[in-house]
This record gives structure tokens, C-alpha cells and sequence, in this order.
């Protein structure tokens, strides 16, 4: 376990030594979802029982994988349009990597506990610091796992979000048409 903790520290503190951006690595990339994705479902388990705790877990663990799959395929997708040579897994790999700061997600939730009005502030600042540390770190990553420039990461990033956006907005439409079309046969 020491190689995970020695990845961890490297992908927190040292992003540019960081050379387990590669399919080697990927177990490790995995923990992290998977460790990243308990805290932030035990920290959402307010009132809840046992039960519940295990299903939100689980779902958790789920959502976690199959979003972490099927963004890491978008963002390939995308970087593969603005000249990508790295692998799918490679990809998988350093997006897995840079949710690292998601994990201090659960210390800045209890700040308004703590401090009141004063710590809704500060949970949305560090909250925006983690985003933006979480951001440049999938930069960095996807440049590494990619084998090209920083600024085609960004542009392959801003695509794959332009994608996403686009999708979800279709989805809807069509939710909302379909929705139409049953209550027109009412």
C-alpha cells in the first residue's frame, strides 16, 4: 500500500513529477474512485440506517464507476479529436488520479456546523478551490496520458464538457417530448 500513499501524495503535491499517469497504475486509480466515492456517500448519510447506508454506498460505488467510465470515454473521444496518441486506460488512468482533492469534500461539509454562516462561506470557497485544484490536475493528467500540449488539453476538456452539456440537454428534450407524447394519448 505504500506505492498507493507515495501515488496519492505525488498526484496532491507533486503533479509535475508525477510519471503513474500509465495502465500500471490503474488498481490505484480505482482505490482513489472508490475510496473518493464511500466519503462523499457516508458524508451524504445523514439520519440514515444500516440499511440504507449499505444502498447508498452501493449505489455510490455504482454511480462512481459508471461515471468515472463513462467521462474518462468522452474526454478520450475529445482529446482524440485534437490529436491524441495515449490509450483508453491510460486516460482512465489520470482521470481517476486527479479526483485525489475530492477527498477533503467531507472536512469542508461540516464547516457550517462548526461555524455557522461564516462556515457556508468557507465550504463554498474551499469547495471552489477543490474544483479548480481538481480541474488543473485533469489537465495536467490528460495531457501526460495523452501525449500532447496543454493548451489541447484544456481544448479537449472544454469539448468533452461542450459534449456533455449538449447530451444532457438532448436527453431532456426528449424526456420532456416523450412525457408529451403519453399525455397526448390520454
Amino acid at each position: 500500500m505504500q506505492g498507493f500513499l507515495a501515488t496519492y501524495f505525488d498526484v496532491l503535491f507533486h503533479p509535475g513529477s508525477n510519471t503513474r499517469i500509465d495502465r500500471q497504475h490503474w488498481w490505484q486509480a480505482a482505490v482513489l474512485v472508490w475510496l473518493v466515492s464511500s466519503i462523499l456517500s457516508l458524508s451524504a448519510a445523514n439520519g440514515l440506517s444500516g440499511a440504507q447506508i449499505s444502498l447508498a454506498l452501493a449505489a455510490g460505488w455504482l454511480g462512481s464507476l459508471l461515471m468515472w467510465w463513462v467521462s474518462t470515454l468522452l474526454i478520450h473521444f475529445t482529446a482524440d479529436l485534437f490529436g491524441g496518441q495515449g490509450r483508453f486506460a491510460d486516460t482512465m488512468t489520470g482521470i481517476g488520479l486527479a479526483i485525489a482533492p475530492m477527498m477533503f469534500i467531507a472536512p469542508l461539509q461540516a464547516l457550517p456546523n462548526l461555524f455557522g454562516n461564516l462556515g457556508h462561506t468557507l465550504a463554498l470557497l474551499g469547495g471552489m478551490g477543490l474544483l479548480f485544484w481538481t480541474a488543473a490536475l485533469l489537465a495536467k493528467h490528460l495531457r501526460i496520458a495523452e501525449r500532447f500540449s496543454l493548451d489541447r488539453s484544456l481544448g479537449a476538456l472544454i469539448l468533452a464538457c461542450v459534449f456533455a452539456t449538449a447530451l444532457v440537454a438532448v436527453s431532456g428534450i426528449s424526456i420532456l417530448l416523450q412525457i408529451f407524447v403519453w399525455a397526448a394519448r390520454l
